[in-house]
């Protein structure tokens, strides 16, 4: 593919990224936010974060609820995935 004809992801629409941003983890979402201003803007819709809820693989509390904003959502993640970091730390140490 030429260089001409090669795309970037800053200019697939949001809809197409919300696709490709179901397949990322939580971790990978954080990092691509760090890539340009226009997917860090994509990064923080509720749409990425709900799925990001929804697909998590450690222990969450109930949710996400359609009052939560957004920020809400991604604190609850934020939280739950710190607790299961601290715990695998705590059993790599003992």
């Amino acid at each position: 593919m030429s260089d001409s004809t090669a795309l970037s992801l800053s200019q697939l629409p949001p809809e197409v990224l919300h696709v490709i941003f179901h397949y990322l983890d939580i971790p990978d979402i954080l990092r691509i936010r760090r890539v340009s201003r226009y997917l860090n803007g994509i990064s923080h819709s509720r749409q990425v974060w709900t799925n990001a809820y929804r697909t998590a693989e450690f222990v969450r509390p109930p949710g996400p609820f359609l009052w939560q904003s957004t920020y809400l959502v991604f604190a609850s993640i934020g939280t739950s995935s710190n607790m299961v970091l601290l715990k695998r730390k705590y059993r790599r140490a003992s």
